[in-house]
C-alpha cells in the first residue's frame, strides 16, 4: 500500500517534470517560428544548445546552458547574446562601456577565441549563462525532433499509468 502510495507520487512529480519540458520547449518553438525570436525566454529563463567551440573549455560542445535575463550585465559574466546573423552566440564580457548619451555597450569574447567581438548594444544580450549541463544537448536536440517530441509523450504516457498497471499485475499475484 505505501509502495503504491509512493509509486504514485514519483510518477505524478516525474509527469509534472516532463509536462513542463514539453511547455518550456514548445513556448520557445512557437517564439523561434512565429515570432521569429532566435533566443526566446519564458519566464525570462531560457536554453540553448551550444554549437561551437568557443568558449572551451569553460562550456564544451553540446553542453546545455540555462541562462536567465537580467537587470544588469558585468566584466566576466557568460552571456548568450543575439548577433548581427539572427543567431545565438554564448560568450565572457570582456568589457562595458556607456557612452555620453547613457547608452551601454559590451564587448565579448569566447575563451578559445584569440579576439573580441564587434562592440554592440547591451540590448542585443539575452540573458546570462546561470547553468550548464554536460552534454545534455545531445537530448534537448532530440527532444526538438518529431521522434523525440514522440517518445517523450509515450514516456509521459506510461508513468500516468504505472501505477494503476502496478495494482493489477498485484491483484493478479494475490
Amino acid at each position: 500500500m505505501v509502495a503504491k502510495k509512493i509509486l504514485r507520487v514519483i510518477s505524478w512529480i516525474l509527469m509534472a517534470v516532463f509536462a513542463l519540458i514539453i511547455l518550456f520547449n514548445v513556448t520557445c518553438y512557437i517564439k523561434r517560428a512565429v515570432f521569429g525570436d532566435s533566443c526566446p525566454t519564458v519566464f525570462g529563463f531560457g536554453s540553448a544548445v551550444v554549437i561551437s567551440g568557443s568558449m572551451e573549455p569553460t562550456i564544451s560542445l553540446y553542453d546545455l546552458i540555462i541562462i536567465h535575463e537580467e537587470k544588469d550585465y558585468a566584466v566576466n559574466d557568460i552571456v548568450i547574446y543575439e548577433s548581427d546573423t539572427s543567431y545565438c552566440v554564448t560568450h565572457r564580457i570582456v568589457n562595458i562601456r556607456t557612452d555620453e548619451d547613457g547608452d551601454v555597450w559590451v564587448t565579448t569574447q569566447g575563451d578559445a577565441n584569440n579576439a573580441p567581438d564587434r562592440e554592440m548594444s547591451i540590448e542585443k544580450v539575452k540573458g546570462k549563462v546561470i547553468m550548464m549541463i554536460p552534454k545534455v544537448g545531445h537530448l534537448q536536440n532530440f527532444l526538438q525532433t518529431p521522434t523525440g517530441f514522440l517518445l517523450l509523450t509515450v514516456i509521459i504516457g506510461v508513468l500516468i499509468l504505472l501505477p494503476e498497471w502496478a495494482e493489477r499485475i498485484k491483484k493478479r499475484k494475490a
